[in-house]
């Protein structure tokens, strides 16, 4: 009963989501995040052919659909931690444009010579399970100009003070939202600003 309760939860605050973010989806948010949606499946397209990736080498080497998935889905978790930490250098410009590129070719390679079927049914659930965290951490977000945050509202993008000025970090939603501010910060050297 408990498990149902979860899931039927879980569906409500989906389906919500989901309504907020197409039926009643506000057109000025439209004009406020000009691109923002080819973004958003530039990066589902670059989460499902990653995971693609891990979950055919892992499947190669563990022959384990179960371990596959929790390893490829943690490995991608690094990965975008170890970019973010590297900033604006040079090697995170380099993985960042060429990212989407070298998954499409590593993939396209494993179809050719071996597609794996587990691989794909890993990749599936993991880009749902990924889709579903952001479309609903999203839609209880509501859009606030920097320069109007006030005393005690908490961003859900990474929000820094520098020299007087208010800015935003391009950290992944998910990162932010899953690491506590205290690790953030000290993780990447800087102050999270949550009020000021």
């Amino acid at each position: 009963m408990l498990r149902n309760t979860v899931l039927l939860y879980f569906a409500y605050l989906l389906l919500y989501s989901l309504s907020k973010k197409t039926i009643f989806y506000k057109k000025e948010e439209q004009i406020k995040y000009p691109g923002k949606r080819k973004k958003q499946i530039k990066s589902y397209l670059l989460f499902f052919l990653a995971m693609f990736f891990y979950n055919s080498i892992l499947l190669l080497v563990f022959k384990n659909q179960s371990i596959s998935f929790v390893l490829s889905g943690v490995f991608f978790f690094i990965i975008e931690v170890v970019i973010a930490k590297l900033g604006k250098n040079k090697i995170s410009k380099i993985l960042g444009k060429n990212r989407l590129f070298f998954y499409l070719i590593a993939d396209a390679g494993f179809v050719v010579l071996n597609y794996p079927i587990g691989s794909l049914n890993n990749s599936i659930i993991l880009l749902f399970i990924f889709f579903s965290f952001n479309i609903i951490t999203d839609a209880f977000a509501i859009w606030c100009p920097l320069k109007d945050l006030k005393k005690g509202m908490i961003p859900a993008e990474f929000i820094l003070k520098e020299k007087g000025v208010l800015k935003k970090e391009d950290i992944p939603m998910f990162l932010n939202s899953v690491l506590r501010q205290k690790a953030m910060n000290n993780y990447f050297g800087k102050n999270e600003i949550i009020s000021h």
